[in-house]
């Protein structure tokens, strides 16, 4: 009758006489003339513990995660905040380039005034708020008015429902020098041409017209 017994690496039965253990390949020395070991007794406290062989090697290969993606967000936001200011100052500068643009003084508002243009395109290239100051920019109502070679011909009037009107633009400062005009029809109101006059002339008009509306 074949005995068993266990192996002393790993407690598996061997049969008495083999030379390596069937489960862990440990080699077994069987004594010759001495009493052969305690026979193998399954109990319930056995648990077989395979290995591979070469050192007990256990395969226990796991594939490593992919790196999670992180938001910078603080990266986010800087480059949020710069993109803000730069559309802020864009639109600053064009603003900025737009004001300094429009022009001032009487020559150069007969330059840039074209016949056509309405009172929003007139504004567009004519600085009027720096008008506004000393009665720089006043608003004649005219019964008829005309250009010829610049030169103006009107016949002024204080009839709110007049078919022109003017407006005499002195320039920042009222100085001495001969305002420019810039005439109007009144319906539609758009640019019927421009021209210089007198500076006595304008200040008299200015004078007559002061119970006017300041502005049309």
């Amino acid at each position: 009758m074949q005995q068993w017994y266990q192996c002393p690496r790993c407690g598996a039965p061997v049969a008495f006489g083999v030379r390596f253990c069937g489960n862990c390949q440990t080699p077994l020395n069987w004594p010759a003339q001495q009493q052969p070991p305690p026979q193998y007794q399954q109990t319930p406290q056995y648990q077989q513990q395979y290995q591979q062989p070469g050192g007990g090697y256990q395969q226990q290969y796991q594939q490593p995660e992919p790196p999670k993606k992180k938001t910078n967000v603080w990266l986010m936001g800087c480059l949020g905040l710069i993109v803000l200011a730069a559309i802020i100052g864009g639109i600053t500068l064009a603003v900025g380039m737009s004001s300094s643009t429009k022009v001032t003084t009487p020559s150069d508002i007969i330059s840039k005034v074209e016949v056509g243009m309405t009172i929003a395109d007139v504004m567009g290239v004519v600085d009027i708020d720096k008008l506004t100051s000393e009665k720089a920019f006043v608003v004649v109502n005219c019964n008829s008015l005309s250009f010829n070679n610049d030169v103006l011909n009107y016949e002024a009037t204080k009839d709110i429902d007049s078919p022109y009107f003017m407006w005499l633009c002195f320039g920042i400062v009222v100085q001495n020098l001969n305002p420019a005009v810039i005439g109007f029809s009144a319906n539609p109101e758009m640019v019927i041409g421009t021209g210089r006059i007198d500076f006595a002339e304008a200040q008299a008009l200015v004078e007559w017209n002061s119970d006017r509306p300041f502005r049309r």
